[in-house]
């Protein structure tokens, strides 16, 4: 890999010495990204301060279909671990929209509690829901991309990952025992 990095006041390239993370030049971007691990900093070309990443799993569990829901939402950020059970029984709804529900949820959250130039990892075990919001595009439930995409452009970027129930259970249990609560 190059050692030469982009100039962004003059545009000609000027070497640089590799530089530890914490002490990252105004000038040089550092996104380090390896399959399914990434870490917990980055540097922006315009900014000093390191930005941390939050991460966001969420997920739904509905009774009938459609029927109460349970939405469980898990957001790790500076360290620490928020868990969110939400017992939705007023409105009747089957799992996908469910899912949606919990991603807006969970975004609103970290609208009302975080800085919006935080960098978002949002990892759901929904393939309707990573989907959509991948292509931007859904057949069926297009009334709730509309709601969510103002929540996601909050944000500069948002890393949207389908992962497997397995890896997803904590929220997956946060939405069994919001749904327990309604019963």
């Amino acid at each position: 890999m190059s050692n030469f990095k982009p100039n962004y006041e003059t545009g000609n390239k000027e070497e640089k010495s590799p530089t530890p993370a914490n002490n990252c030049p105004r000038k040089v971007w550092l996104v380090k990204i390896t399959s399914f691990f990434f870490h917990n900093y980055k540097c922006h070309p315009f900014r000093k301060e390191v930005v941390f990443r939050i991460k966001i799993f969420t997920d739904a569990a509905t009774k009938g279909n459609p029927g109460p829901t349970g939405l469980g939402i898990i957001i790790i950020a500076n360290h620490k671990q928020i868990q969110l059970a939400i017992p939705v029984d007023k409105e009747r709804m089957d799992n996908h929209h469910g899912e949606f529900a919990a991603v807006h949820f969970g975004f609103k959250y970290l609208i009302d509690h975080f800085s919006n130039n935080e960098t978002i990892l949002f990892y759901t075990d929904s393939r309707i829901l990573s989907d959509a919001i991948g292509k931007n595009y859904t057949k069926h439930y297009q009334k709730e991309l509309a709601a969510l995409n103002p929540l996601l452009q909050h944000f500069p970027t948002v890393v949207t990952q389908w992962i497997p129930e397995s890896q997803n259970r904590g929220a997956h249990n946060l939405a069994n025992q919001a749904l327990h609560k309604i019963e």
